[in-house]
C-alpha cells in the first residue's frame, strides 16, 4: 500500500512537472508606451499594440501600460498605433517573459511650439482645449478674447497628443505674460491645456 502511494505521488509530481515545463512556452509582453516631444521629455501615451501574425493585441490602459498574454516563443513582428506617432513596428523575439518592455515613440506634432510661434507672429494666438464630445462652456468666452488678443480652440474628443497641445499653448502663455503680465491669469478658462502647470 505505501508503494502504491509513494508511485502515486511520483505520478502526480510528474504530471505537473510537466504541465509545468509546457507552460513555459507561453508568455507574456509587459511594459509602458512612452511618448517622447520635442523636449526630450517622456510620457505615457494611449497606443493600441498587435501582433497580427497570432491576431493578439491590446490597448494602453492608464499611464501607457499594456499587457499581452498567451505568446508562444517565436519571433514577432509588435506594430503600435495611436495618435500624434507614425506607425511603430519592430521585431521581438519572445523566449521569455517580456517585461518591463518600454516602448519610447517620437511625438508627430501637427500642432507644436513653433506653430504657435507663427501664429503669434500672424496675431492668430489661440488657447487649445480638449473637450470631448459636447464643446467647453466658456464664460465670458468673447470677452476674454477680444481683451487679450487670442481665441479659445477646442478640439472635441479628437485632439493631439496631449503634450504636443501643451508645446503649443506654454508658447501663447509666454506671450501672454510678456504682453500682459500675470493679469491674464486671473481670467483665463481653468479648461486651457496646461494651465494648471503654468500657474
Amino acid at each position: 500500500m505505501r508503494i502504491k502511494h509513494i508511485l502515486l505521488a511520483t505520478f502526480f509530481i510528474g504530471l505537473v512537472n510537466l504541465i509545468n515545463a509546457q507552460s513555459k512556452d507561453v508568455y507574456t509582453i509587459k511594459g509602458q508606451v512612452k511618448i517622447v516631444t520635442e523636449n526630450g521629455e517622456a510620457k505615457p501615451t494611449s497606443a493600441c499594440l498587435r501582433i497580427k501574425s497570432i491576431r493578439k493585441g491590446t490597448c494602453t490602459k492608464e499611464r501607457g501600460c499594456f499587457k499581452i498574454d498567451s505568446v508562444k516563443s517565436g519571433e514577432y513582428k509588435l506594430e503600435v498605433v495611436g495618435l500624434g506617432f507614425d506607425i511603430f513596428d519592430t521585431i521581438i523575439n519572445v523566449t521569455r517573459d517580456i517585461t518591463p518592455m518600454e516602448i519610447l515613440l517620437l511625438a508627430k506634432c501637427e500642432i507644436d511650439r513653433e506653430t504657435a510661434i507663427n501664429d503669434i507672429k500672424s496675431l492668430k494666438p489661440r488657447l487649445l482645449l480638449i473637450g470631448g464630445i459636447a464643446p467647453t462652456y466658456i464664460p465670458d468666452k468673447e470677452q476674454f478674447e477680444n481683451k487679450y488678443g487670442v481665441k479659445y480652440d477646442d478640439y472635441g474628443c479628437v485632439a493631439p497628443p496631449i503634450e504636443c497641445i501643451e508645446q503649443y499653448n506654454y508658447e501663447v502663455f509666454k506671450y501672454l505674460d510678456d504682453k500682459f503680465g500675470k493679469s491674464w491669469k486671473d481670467e483665463v478658462n481653468e479648461s486651457v491645456v496646461g494651465i494648471d502647470k503654468w500657474k
